[in-house]
């Protein structure tokens, strides 16, 4: 009988599909994508996903937390979350950025059958945009 993976592979995984389909759902391209923060424009593999709420457990996949980020913004910048916010509420209104904050404040744990899902769910999407 083989092992199943752990949550923390499941969430490596994860993370690895999932940002992919943020930065290159962001691209108009399939090439290129744009800093939210900054607005530099980089080869997609150069950017990272970055997240607004700082990979809080239920909204670490929530895709109104997560856009492409240069590494300076993203990392040595650590975000730019006041920009983020900024950018995020004119993008999505209020409302749901007040739901998302809101969601990232509930109790959380990890389900194996929904982070496997998550990951069939983000490959199918990569897939069906190219991406490998």
């Amino acid at each position: 009988m083989a092992t199943k993976p752990s949550i923390a592979k499941l969430k490596k995984k994860l993370d690895s599909v999932f940002s992919k389909w943020v930065r290159y759902s962001h691209s108009p391209d399939g090439v290129h994508v744009t800093c939210y923060t900054c607005g530099v424009t980089r080869p997609i593999k150069e950017m990272h996903n970055g997240h607004h709420i700082s990979r809080a457990l239920p909204t670490r996949y929530h895709v109104n937390n997560c856009r492409p980020q240069c590494v300076r913004c993203n990392t040595y910048l650590e975000g730019l979350q006041h920009i983020f916010a900024q950018n995020l509420r004119a993008e999505i209104g209020e409302e749901a950025y007040e739901l998302m904050i809101e969601e990232s404040k509930q109790k959380w744990k990890w389900d194996r059958c929904q982070l496997e899902a998550d990951i069939a769910h983000y490959q199918e999407l990569n897939k069906a945009m190219g991406v490998r």
